[in-house]
C-alpha cells in the first residue's frame, strides 16, 4: 500500500466516498490547480489485540507491533481482517466510578 503525505498552504480538504480533492485558494491558486488522490478502500473486520506485559519487555512489545504491522500490510486486504494493536502503556485510560475499581473492570 502506498502513503503520500500533501501539503499545500491554505487548501482546503474536500472529502468524498473513495477519493479526497485538495483545492489550494488565494495567491496558492496555480491555473485552478486541483489534486485528487485515490484512498484504497477494502472491507474488513477489525480485530484488537491487546498486548499485556510487564513493563520490562519493550523490545518484546515492539517485536509483537511489528509483526502486527507486517501481517496487517501483506495479508489484510486479502483476508479481510485488520489486526490492530492495543497496548496497555499507550491505548490504556484511567477510568474512576462511584461504585470503585472493579465495577469499571466489570463492565
Amino acid at each position: 500500500m502506498l502513503s503520500t503525505t500533501l501539503s499545500v498552504p491554505n487548501a482546503k480538504l474536500i472529502r468524498g466516498p473513495i477519493e479526497q480533492t485538495v483545492e489550494p485558494d488565494g495567491a496558492h491558486a496555480v491555473a485552478a490547480m486541483k489534486m485528487k488522490v485515490q484512498v484504497p478502500v477494502f472491507p474488513a473486520t477489525v480485530l484488537k489485540v491487546l498486548i499485556a506485559t510487564p513493563g520490562d519487555t519493550a523490545e518484546e512489545v515492539e517485536a509483537i507491533m511489528k509483526s502486527l504491522h507486517s501481517w496487517n500490510s501483506r495479508r489484510a486486504e486479502a483476508e479481510g481482517v485488520v489486526l490492530l494493536p492495543r497496548h496497555w502503556k499507550s491505548d490504556a485510560v484511567p477510568l474512576m466510578s462511584s461504585n470503585g475499581p472493579q465495577s469499571v473492570i466489570d463492565s
